[in-house]
């Protein structure tokens, strides 16, 4: 959705002329990223919304937070594990554990536990689309937050303005529409 309108610009449409339903389709707000997008291998998975990068645990190059989401806890400090944090822990680490990842930031690049704070993307089919005006490259990359959203294995954290919040949301939504994951397995 990002290339569509630069694309409708190509072809020479106006906002006018665009059908009903792009109205309905979350765009990107206006906004400064803290850092430049960049691709990672993820060293090892430490729960459901957290990994490693360059290492594994404290010798880790870079610990890295994924924003709008958050996990279950794991057992940890003595405390027992939240209700459907394994099953968080070993869905992520499937998708991106010994993968190449691309990270994007949002406004703050990092928080209070110095953990880099990014959107994480898995790639994927690049497919083209001709125009008029040539050919035009769009990725269909998987933004992993938004897909343990999508399948209740995670849930919203509340940032406030966030770059992709209504994508987000949108993926809870559906999640908690359907009782998947955690939203029909945990009270």
């Amino acid at each position: 959705m990002l290339l569509f309108y630069p694309i409708v610009a190509l072809l020479g449409c106006h906002p006018e002329d665009l059908p009903d339903w792009v109205e309905s389709v979350p765009m990107e707000a206006d906004f400064v990223a803290c850092a430049e997008s960049r691709e990672v291998r993820v060293n090892c998975v430490i729960d459901g919304d957290t990994f490693d990068v360059g290492a594994c645990g404290e010798g880790a190059s870079e610990r890295v937070r994924m924003l709008g989401i958050d996990a279950s806890e794991i057992a940890h400090n003595g405390k027992e594990a939240e209700c459907w944090s394994d099953v968080a822990t070993t869905e992520l680490a499937r998708m991106i554990e010994g993968e190449m990842v691309t990270l994007t930031f949002d406004a703050e690049c990092t928080d209070l536990y110095d953990r880099t704070l990014a959107y994480v993307w898995l790639p994927g089919e690049v497919t083209s689309i001709t125009t008029t005006e040539g050919e035009i490259e769009e990725s269909d990359d998987l933004m992993v937050n938004e897909a343990l959203l999508k399948d209740g294995t995670v849930y919203r954290y509340e940032n406030d303005d966030l770059r992709y919040e209504a994508r987000l949301d949108a993926a809870q939504a559906s999640a908690i529409a359907m009782g998947l994951g955690v939203w029909g397995a945990c009270e």
